[in-house]
């Protein structure tokens, strides 16, 4: 990414770069917790739908 021209020093460009790439590795934890979450979920909605899915099974083969 091309920084603007108004930071004139070398100083000036490394301080915004190094703020950006601090900022774009928050960024990615946060997708990344978020993609976790999300994982989380799904697995134990899967896990519930198991359980129910077995307790149906086990009615109708007792019927």
């Amino acid at each position: 990414m091309s920084l603007p021209s108004t930071f004139k020093t070398s100083r000036q460009r490394r301080s915004l770069e190094e703020a950006q790439r601090n900022m774009e590795i928050a960024v990615m934890g946060t997708y990344r917790k978020q993609f976790e979450t999300k994982r989380q979920i799904r697995n134990a909605l899967a896990d519930l739908a198991a359980e129910k899915a077995e307790r149906s099974l086990d009615y109708l083969e007792q019927a």
